[in-house]
């Protein structure tokens, strides 16, 4: 008798994790595990305001994100009363643990987000257990406005600065979505004088290339708009591909909206450098391989209600079945890409190499940023 199971047994029939849930957040089964976002009451009006911005779409950069939540939070120690008997920094170390899990829970928290929750946590556990609300709020606040100018601002125009000279004369440059430090990169090397022309890469289903074409045309730099899927056709001409970043991990993976890893792929097929325009405290102590393990799921319904212009009805036409109960609806917010995919990443410490990730975590990262 043959050791091995026979193939008419159950022992083959597995089901795939790409199929229909019973959990009534997900229609799919592999991210099930993903947190989904939920209505939390109690909790700082800053926070809900925040919360609206960003799934409206007003808010769709990861720097703009970030300072958003720390002018919440400026709102938050502002406002702030003690309400319980503990010491006031043992009872903010409660809020803000609170505060993070909501913004966890509401899918709008970013690796950049998560170091400057993180920052701002070390420096209330710093306060003397005697100090009063008022001073630790006034004081809050200062530190809020400094990590603002020292590690977003300052380092944002410190890589403009880098990035803009690596552009030559006559390149050919590909960027895709929209990231404020690569378009301050791009508007620099124009006011240096130099000549070269912008291919904007974007995809559904937000679109957000648009307000990167727009701020490019504003400044009078040539651009040439197109979709993902024709990036092979135009990636023969692109002399280098400039992408920004929602984060980068240790291991050197690098975060950023679904698509950018396709971009890179094909960029290396093409043996065309890839640049990352990110700031440092946007490198993050974790570790991942895949996009399964941690992502956003984005609701499948805006899949027919995006338009290329104004009165396009094109896709809402194409798609008129689409809220039939046997369709899976997948819109992941982000991928991973591997680090063999990326040339060099520009930072306000200079350009590095992507391996550098780990180093600069332990050599840039002052004491009380560490987690």
């Amino acid at each position: 008798m043959s050791d091995f199971p026979s193939f008419e047994g159950e022992y083959f029939r597995k089901k795939s994790g790409f199929h229909h849930s019973n959990s009534i957040n997900t229609g799919v089964a592999a991210f099930g595990h993903l947190p989904h976002s939920e209505e939390t009451s109690n909790i700082h009006w800053a926070f809900s305001v925040l919360k609206m911005r960003m799934e409206s779409g007003k808010i769709i950069e990861s720097n703009e994100a970030c300072i958003e939540m720390l002018n919440a939070f400026k709102h938050f120690f502002q406002e702030y009363e003690l309400t319980s008997n503990k010491a006031p920094s043992r009872d903010l170390e409660d809020k803000l643990e609170q505060i993070n899990s909501f913004l966890v829970t509401t899918n709008i928290l970013t690796l950049g987000m998560e170091t400057a929750i993180q920052y701002l946590k070390v420096n209330v556990l710093k306060f003397p257990l005697n100090i009063t609300p008022d001073t630790i709020s006034k004081e809050m606040c200062e530190i809020i406005s400094t990590f603002i100018k020292e590690k977003i601002e300052l380092p944002a125009s410190l890589i403009s600065t880098t990035g803009s000279n690596i552009i030559k004369n006559s390149d050919v440059i590909l960027i895709y979505d929209y990231s404020l430090t690569v378009i301050k990169t791009l508007i620099e090397a124009k006011s240096l004088g130099k000549n070269f022309r912008v291919i904007v890469t974007d995809s559904r289903t937000r679109l957000d290339g648009k307000k990167s074409l727009k701020a490019l045309v504003k400044a009078k730099i040539h651009c040439t708009y197109i979709l993902i899927s024709n990036v092979s056709y135009h990636m023969p001409e692109v002399t280098r591909v400039i992408l920004g970043a929602e984060g980068v991990y240790n291991n050197c993976y690098l975060l950023n909206k679904v698509g950018t890893a396709m971009i890179c792929c094909i960029a290396n097929a093409f043996k065309k450098p890839v640049l990352v325009c990110v700031e440092t405290y946007k490198l993050s102590e974790k570790v991942q391989l895949d996009s399964f393990c941690f992502n956003v799921l984005s609701p499948g319904s805006v899949f027919t209600n995006t338009s290329m212009y104004e009165g396009d009805t094109r896709v809402q036409s194409c798609l008129s079945n689409f809220a039939s109960s046997k369709l899976l609806k997948l819109n992941l917010k982000y991928d991973v890409t591997p680090p063999k995919y990326i040339d060099m990443l520009i930072t306000e410490v200079g350009a590095i190499p992507v391996s550098s990730v780990p180093v600069v975590l332990r050599e840039f990262r002052s004491d009380s940023e560490i987690f």
